[in-house]
């Protein structure tokens, strides 16, 4: 575990900031199961074997380093130390997600032949 003894607003900005990094990389499938694992209560803390980042690839444990070749960022400190919530992480896949979504073409009307 980390050495950090209390956490401060800085702190979970930079952990959010990562976090936001890292959900972008991740595969789709990887999203929806840390999602659906997240509502499950399933996801680990202080291991790779199912922590959040480690969902990148599609399930729980498929990624062992982030995106940046990295065992601990800002937001695994935080999230290894109970700092950050399972709402707050499903929060950022829900906004991801969205991300994610492409806007919807509406057809175009045919033209008018007159």
């Amino acid at each position: 575990m980390s050495t950090l003894d209390r956490c401060t607003e800085q702190h979970r900005d930079d952990a959010v900031a990562e976090l936001r990094s890292e959900l972008a990389e991740f595969s789709h499938d990887g999203l929806v199961q840390l999602m659906e694992d997240l509502d499950a209560g399933q996801v680990v803390r202080g291991s790779w074997a199912g922590c959040v980042i480690s969902y990148k690839r599609g399930a729980a444990g498929s990624a062992r380093r982030d995106r940046l070749g990295r065992a601990r960022n800002a937001f695994t400190v935080l999230w290894d130390n109970g700092w950050m919530t399972d709402e707050e992480v499903r929060d950022a896949v829900e906004r991801e997600l969205e991300r994610r979504r492409l806007p919807i073409a509406t057809p175009a009307a045919p033209a008018r032949q007159g």
